[in-house]
C-alpha cells in the first residue's frame, strides 16, 4: 500500500496535447486530426525504411479501406519478416 502523504509523480506531457496542457485519464486530445496524420505520416516513414516501397498508407490501421491507401503483397511478405524477428510477435 502507497503512503498517502508522498507526492505524486509528476506527469509527463504529451507531443500531441494542445497548448502544453497535461493530458488527464480521458483526454481525447490524442485523436485529433493533427496527431492522426503525424501518425500516419511516420507509418510511411516507416515503410519506407523498411524497403516497402510499394505501399502508402493514409489512415491508421491499415485497412485498405481508402482507395489511395495501397500495398502489395512482396511489401507484405517483407514486413511479415520483419515482423517475425520480434519476439512479441514471432
Amino acid at each position: 500500500m502507497s503512503d498517502p502523504s508522498s507526492p505524486k509523480p509528476a506527469r509527463e506531457k504529451h507531443p500531441t496535447a494542445k497548448h502544453g496542457h497535461e493530458l488527464g485519464d480521458g483526454d481525447l486530445s490524442v485523436t485529433d486530426e493533427a496527431a492522426k496524420a503525424k501518425f500516419i505520416s511516420l507509418m510511411n516513414s516507416k515503410a519506407r525504411s523498411l524497403g516497402l516501397t510499394s505501399t502508402h498508407y493514409v489512415e491508421p490501421a491499415g485497412y485498405d479501406t481508402v482507395k489511395e491507401q495501397r500495398t502489395t503483397a512482396r511489401d507484405m511478405l517483407k514486413l511479415a519478416l520483419q515482423a517475425n524477428g520480434y519476439h512479441e510477435i514471432a
